[in-house]
């Protein structure tokens, strides 16, 4: 069980995936900022995540609300001449919410082309973390002991909360700073770091089901996407040492499971698990584009087949709806005979089979002897056969604030603002379209926020 002291923020935020430099319809825009007084903004250019940004320092008297912004350039999204009400970016880049300038790449694809953070204080660069032999792990492991979950590894990371002992953890890399060796763990849709020594390595028969069905278990989760080779891709076992080893060349177009990102001496990698033969391993960030939800849906599809869509069944009997598929998991919520559920996925858990099934919003697992066959007449989905450890929790509709300050928008895009939310504020989450959410606060205030600067919250966490 994980109990947090604080909601960890968005320790990587996924950069937006290029296919090339010189793929986008513009270049790198050149901005700048006035307040609605028109006093000029001081700005300070820099790169955060292979991305281009701005620092824009605001006078000490100027509001954050209809601010000027002007784009040297056109093709730009939001564009020349927009007023636009930013959140306050506070001290540093580190955990700010910022607007994503955007434009249009050779396939018609919007990208991110630059960042703009907005603050009354001087541009301070993110602290660069101190990574040293860094190795991809790709496997299951065991907490031994209570121990201390850290933001960062090393001296400076800030513990966040604790692991019990024997929680179970995906490893996803190992690193070294200043002599000690951190593993970085994903615990739910979160990658946090422990110490080496507090992590025993699981059995290889328990780790062979490190698969692809992992996603149907992660829908709109958040936390894992598809990407595919831009290029000819080196994927490799380890970053930062001479013992650096290419574990194989993946041809253009080859599909991979992206698991997180590390800035190693501020280059950009993705840990990737390729989808054909299960090689996993580091690839740089450059290398790869990220696949829509359309496009990642034909690259899953069996050759000349779609996609087969969800059907919807009864409840026969009273059943658990249950955030894992295992008897003794936690109860989301209980389904009365005759309650209509929409049926994603049949999973195979410790002794029964469950169906991953959503009802009024809410995504769980029953047992499938409970349901009956198809009520609408519907293509059923193909049977996917997922071992009971591939995910820890399923995902409810309330997400917390991961940024300093983020602004909610009367629109899904940035213009005049509805409310402002800070770090660690509840929301609930109404609706999601193109890479925002439309949420509401505890006092009643509703709009729409980009989802990169908000944490989708696990049926049954609790902080303590």
């Amino acid at each position: 069980m994980l109990v947090l002291k604080r909601r960890l923020a968005l320790l990587v935020m996924m950069a937006v995936l290029w296919t090339s430099a010189g793929a986008m319809a513009a270049g790198q825009p050149e901005i700048t900022l006035a307040d609605r007084n028109g006093q000029q903004a001081a700005m300070t250019p820099f790169t955060v995540d292979g991305v281009s940004a701005w620092w824009a320092q605001l006078p000490p008297e100027s509001g954050f609300d209809q601010l000027s912004l002007t784009v040297d350039g056109t093709g730009y999204v939001p564009g020349d001449g927009t007023p636009v009400d930013a959140p306050d970016a506070g001290e540093s880049p580190d955990q700010a919410a910022y607007i994503s300038v955007m434009a249009q790449n050779a396939r018609g694809s919007w990208q991110e082309a630059a960042r703009l953070y907005v603050s009354r204080s001087p541009y301070t660069p993110a602290a660069e973390r101190s990574y040293r032999n860094v190795r991809a792990v790709g496997k299951w492991g065991r907490i031994s002991g209570s121990t201390r979950l850290l933001d960062d590894p090393g001296a400076s990371g800030r513990t966040i909360g604790t692991l019990e002992d024997r929680t179970r953890v995906l490893v996803l890399y190992t690193c070294r700073s200043k002599g000690v060796e951190y593993a970085c763990v994903q615990v739910g849709s979160e990658a946090c770091f422990v110490r080496s020594n507090s992590v025993r390595m699981l059995s290889d028969t328990v780790n062979l089901a490190f698969d692809l069905p992992q996603l149907s278990e992660r829908r709109n989760s958040g936390d894992v996407k598809l990407a595919r080779a831009a290029y000819k891709t080196s994927i490799r076992s380890a970053l930062g040492s001479a013992s650096d080893a290419v574990l194989e060349t993946a041809p253009v177009d080859t599909v991979m499971l992206v698991l997180t990102s590390v800035s190693f001496k501020r280059v950009l990698y993705d840990l990737v698990y390729r989808l054909d033969n299960g090689t996993m391993g580091f690839a740089h960030d450059s290398q790869l584009a990220e696949l829509s939800a359309e496009e990642a849906a034909a690259a899953l599809a069996a050759p000349g087949e779609s996609p087969a869509g969800p059907y919807t069944a009864r409840v026969q009997t009273q059943t658990a709806l249950r955030v894992f598929p295992a008897a003794d998991a936690g109860v989301a919520a209980l389904l009365e005979a005759g309650t209509d559920v929409t049926v994603y996925a049949r999973v195979e858990g410790d002794s029964e089979t469950y169906c991953l099934v959503e009802v009024q919003g809410t995504l769980g697992y029953a047992a499938g002897s409970a349901l009956s066959g198809t009520v609408e007449a519907a293509a059923a989905p193909e049977p996917v056969t997922v071992r009971a450890d591939l995910s820890d929790a399923l995902y409810g509709s309330t997400y917390e604030i991961a940024v300093h300050e983020a602004v909610l928008y009367t629109e899904p895009a940035y213009g005049s603002a509805a409310a402002r939310v800070i770090y660690g504020e509840r929301v609930s989450c109404t609706a999601e379209r193109d890479g925002w959410i439309r949420v509401s606060t505890e006092n009643g205030a509703e709009g729409w926020m980009p989802r990169a600067f908000a944490v989708r919250l696990r049926l049954g966490d609790d902080d303590e």
